[in-house]
């Protein structure tokens, strides 16, 4: 009878000792999130002018992308003609991309969708406002 609680707490030890602590993964920073290249899908704009909104989207073709590096560089690749610039995250929703008193919202940022917002005031009753959507 002894052998088997010595053998019932050897065995217990063991398991105990080999059970996998539960370690909640770091959560990724904004900048984690954008790297890599995004397909650009729609761009959406309003132009509000004395109570009248002009929309329109514009529907990206394919190949057209845009690629944020951890140097703070950004690529874009429109229409077969490609370019390059800067980009900074300045909170976990707000981020410039080639003027940093340019900035935009991050209204939406999943492992497959990335959407920014931009809203400009022009006087009391115009505004001009644009969502670019993105896919990977």
């Amino acid at each position: 009878m002894k052998k088997l609680t010595i053998i019932a707490l050897s065995m217990a030890a063991m398991i105990s000792a080999c059970k996998k602590t539960d370690v909640s993964p770091t959560p990724e920073t904004t900048q984690q999130k954008i790297l890599g290249s995004w397909a650009l899908k729609t761009t959406i704009s309003n132009e509000f002018n004395n109570g009248q909104n002009y929309r329109d989207t514009f529907y990206w073709p394919q190949g057209n992308t845009i690629d944020f590096k951890r140097n703070n560089k950004v690529y874009f690749y429109e229409n077969g003609m490609s370019d390059s610039s800067t980009y900074g995250i300045l909170t976990e929703t707000k981020i410039w991309i080639e003027d940093p008193t340019e900035v935009y919202d991050i209204t939406k940022l999943t492992a497959h969708e990335f959407q920014i917002y931009q809203k400009i005031i022009n006087g009391t009753n115009q505004y001009v406002e644009g969502t670019v959507n993105m896919a990977r």
